[in-house]
């Protein structure tokens, strides 16, 4: 799974956890890294590069 810094991030409850699109390796990794923030009662706020 990408960012694997959000199980440190998720352990301090925030409101919401931003992540860079890019850091994710494809679109099947993006969304289980999204299902896995929002399943651990977090919103979930993503950047992609421009």
């Amino acid at each position: 799974m990408c960012g694997h810094a959000v199980n440190d991030f998720l352990a301090l409850e925030p409101n919401i956890i931003t992540f860079h699109l890019e850091a994710c390796k494809n679109k099947e990794e993006v969304y289980e890294m999204i299902k896995y923030i929002k399943d651990n009662h977090c919103k979930v706020r993503n950047i992609n590069k421009t």
